[in-house]
């Protein structure tokens, strides 16, 4: 009797070439198995190559079960950070409650380069222990600590945590400036109005356009102008941090720009904009992101896929049951994510097919959508 792929591709986790076991890694992963869960554990703990060690996180990672959350937590600290932002990655896909704890206790690691991944994975799993741990990190000497606690602070901390974003909008480091300008933002506390009026003075071209979208949030709308300003930026960061706040913004005025950056030749640009396209969700991109789903780039179509799902325009149900047949799975799964906020009775059956996709995101994101699917039809 011929061997399935997936015993196949175990076999090949025990193969002298580490190539070899790193593909074959990467495609159990993809089949979705979970009979692939213990063979990629024993990878994890015992493999020489790092390489082949990282690309075992990321297919636990993808698998979802919860029996790898132990050595993926080991593997924080492993001697390559390749190795280490895998396990991280993994853990945050994982979402297991019961991470928290250890990685909180990996905050006080005398290793930054932990505390980065902690703080990191915390704020994926977006869970409110975190948030007191979290504050005391503010403080710590490396910037990428800080700034990944802000982020989940900008989401859970509420009205006490705004003294201290007030003072990280003081911080020596650009990028812990625009988180902590974000998150005030986002947490829309009337407190932090006056210091953000006064960090639109910043230096740097990329806090200020955060700080504008921070003081829009708080309902000082003629940031807006400010903001469409900086989308016509000759800096192409300052282009890309624009298209970002504009899209949280929600403001109808940044429609049309956004849609001229879907044709842009800076690929970046043309990802944030289509993304910030689906969050305004103005029935104006729908022919212009529908065009996006021919692009060369899988991640374009992907990004134009998921953001007709979220705009909700029955026009897309077509060209995105076309997308099923992509040859990127990424872009397969969002294009099943997005029939599925779509509702559309005529993509059951192209969505069932799905479920024996050769990859099991593909193949999960299938099952999520029928129900959705099958309920309109009824």
């Amino acid at each position: 009797m011929p061997r399935s792929a997936l015993e196949r591709a175990i076999e090949r986790l025990q193969s002298p070439e580490a190539a070899k076991r790193r593909a074959a890694a990467k495609l159990l992963g993809s089949l979705g198995d979970s009979q692939a869960v213990e063979p990629l554990m024993q990878m994890l703990r015992q493999d020489a190559d790092g390489l082949a060690r990282a690309a075992a996180a990321l297919s636990l990672g993808e698998l979802g079960d919860e029996r790898a959350a132990e050595p993926l937590l080991a593997r924080l600290h492993d001697e390559q950070q390749k190795v280490r932002d895998a396990a991280a990655l993994a853990l945050g896909q994982l979402g297991d409650p019961q991470v928290i704890e250890p990685l909180i206790a990996l905050l006080g690691d005398p290793q930054s380069s932990v505390r980065q991944l902690a703080a990191q994975t915390l704020g994926m799993l977006r869970d409110a222990r975190a948030v007191e741990p979290l504050i005391g990190r503010l403080s710590d000497h490396d910037w990428m600590v800080r700034y990944y606690s802000i982020d989940l602070l900008g989401q859970l901390g509420g009205a006490r945590v705004v003294p201290l974003l007030v003072v990280a909008l003081r911080d020596e480091m650009v990028h812990v400036r625009v988180g902590a300008a974000r998150a005030l933002g986002k947490l829309g506390d009337q407190q932090a109005l006056a210091p953000l009026r006064a960090a639109l003075q910043d230096e740097d071209k990329t806090v200020r356009v955060a700080v504008a979208g921070a003081l829009t949030r708080l309902g000082e709308p003629q940031m807006i102008e400010r903001l469409l300003a900086f989308l016509q930026n000759a800096d192409g960061g300052v282009r890309h941090a624009a298209a970002h706040e504009l899209g949280d913004v929600g403001d109808a005025r940044a429609v049309e720009p956004l849609i001229a950056y879907l044709r842009y030749d800076d690929d970046m640009i043309s990802f944030e904009a289509a993304g910030a396209l689906g969050k305004l969700g103005d029935a104006r991109a729908v022919e212009p992101l529908l065009a996006l789903l021919t692009s060369y780039h899988f991640g374009l179509r992907g990004t134009a896929a998921e953001a007709l799902g979220d705009i909700g325009d029955k026009r897309a149900v077509e060209p995105l049951i076309g997308c099923l047949k992509d040859s990127d799975w990424w872009v397969r799964a969002k294009a099943l994510e997005a029939l599925g906020k779509l509702g559309d009775a005529r993509a059951t059956e192209p969505v069932t097919t799905c479920l024996k996709d050769a990859h099991g995101n593909v193949r999960r994101a299938a099952a999520a959508a029928l129900p959705r699917l099958q309920g309109d039809a009824g």
